[in-house]
């Protein structure tokens, strides 16, 4: 006769499924990766609001650089260093040294032809003009035959706020 060991278990068979402990892993694990997801399109988000930012200002500074392309060096009236025309404002500019410590107006920075760009209002851009060394760029000196431009350019500009600085270019203008 013939015996068949039969084997023992002990306690009760495994049926098919998942116990309590597995399911509540397996949701914690896909949970993290949910909000690893959420928290890289948030991080995503702010990087192309500040990209965004950033081409703007640059945008803005090169509309500064743009409204000065064909202009003189000095005044054509002779008159010396500095705006003469401030009470026109910009669109009067006739030389490249008028621009020397002129801002936009809060709210409402220039293009490059010299037009208000309202959609733009909480940039704001800055300019100065310093006569320089035409052997040394970055030192200054009175009466010498180049102006150092520097735009920066703003954001968050208020009547109450200067607004954090996005950008700067600066570049030498010499006398023709």
């Amino acid at each position: 006769m013939m015996r068949h060991s039969v084997p023992s278990f002990s306690g009760r068979a495994r049926q098919g499924g998942f116990t309590l402990i597995e399911a509540a892993l397996t949701i914690v694990i896909v949970g993290v990766g949910i909000v690893s997801t959420f928290e890289l399109f948030a991080s995503l988000t702010r990087q192309n609001a500040s990209a965004s930012r950033m081409t703007t200002a640059m945008f803005l500074a090169n509309n500064v650089q743009e409204m000065m392309a064909d202009l003189p060096f000095s005044d054509p009236s002779g008159s010396g260093f500095g705006t003469e025309e401030s009470a026109a404002g910009v669109s009067a500019f006739d030389d490249v040294d008028d621009f020397n410590n002129w801002k936009s107006d809060p709210g409402a920075p220039i293009s490059g032809q010299r037009v208000q760009i309202p959609e733009l209002s909480k940039f704001a851009q800055r300019v100065t003009v310093t006569c320089v060394s035409t052997e040394a760029p970055t030192s200054n000196q009175i009466g010498t035959e180049a102006e150092r431009v520097t735009v920066r350019v703003y954001y968050g500009w208020s009547a109450s706020n200067p607004g954090v600085e996005l950008y700067k270019m600066s570049w030498v203008v010499m006398r023709r």
